[in-house]
C-alpha cells in the first residue's frame, strides 16, 4: 500500500512525521536533505510561521513550549509588555541559526551590519542583546532551558 501523498517531497514527508509525533524520523528526513535545501526548507518555514497570526496581526505561531533546546535557537522578544520569546530560526550550526532572519531582524530595530558578528559571538556565549527600542535577541545552546 502507498503511503500518503505528502511523502513525495521530503519537506512534507518531516512535516507529516511531525504531525503524526514521528520526530526522531523527521529529523532523519531534515539531516538528509543538503544545506541548501534545509536553508530553503527554513526559510519556506519562516515563511508559514508569519502566516500564524489572528485577525488583528498578532503572532500565534509561537511556541509555548517551555523544552530545553535540542539545537541552536535563535530567538527574539518584542518590546511590547507580555511579549515571549518566539524563535525566529532553528539550526544544528550555530551560525546557520544565527545569521538571516535573526540578524534581519536585528538590523530592523536599528543595529549596525558591521557590529552584527560582534553581538552574535557575545549572543553565542549566553548574552542577551536588547536594541534601543527594547526588543532583545538571544541565541539557545542545546540542552539550554528556554525560559519566557
Amino acid at each position: 500500500m502507498r503511503g500518503p501523498a505528502v511523502t513525495t517531497f521530503s519537506e512534507t514527508s518531516a512535516l507529516y512525521q511531525i504531525l503524526i509525533g514521528e520526530n526522531d524520523e523527521a529529523r532523519r528526513i531534515v539531516s538528509e536533505m543538503l544545506p541548501g535545501e534545509r536553508a530553503e526548507f527554513a526559510n519556506q518555514l519562516d515563511f508559514l510561521r508569519g502566516m500564524l497570526t489572528d485577525r488583528f496581526g498578532n503572532d500565534v505561531g509561537t511556541s509555548t513550549n517551555n523544552d530545553k533546546a535540542t539545537s541552536f535557537w535563535a530567538q527574539v522578544k518584542d518590546a511590547r509588555e507580555g511579549s515571549s520569546w518566539r524563535t525566529v530560526k532553528t539550526a544544528d550550526l550555530v551560525h546557520e541559526a544565527s545569521w538571516g532572519p535573526l540578524t534581519d531582524e536585528m538590523q530592523r530595530r536599528g543595529l549596525r551590519y558591521g557590529e552584527l558578528a560582534d553581538h552574535l559571538a557575545d549572543m553565542v556565549n549566553g548574552a542577551e542583546l536588547t536594541a534601543e527600542d527594547g526588543t532583545a535577541f538571544r541565541i539557545l545552546k542545546p540542552g539550554q532551558e528556554n525560559t519566557q
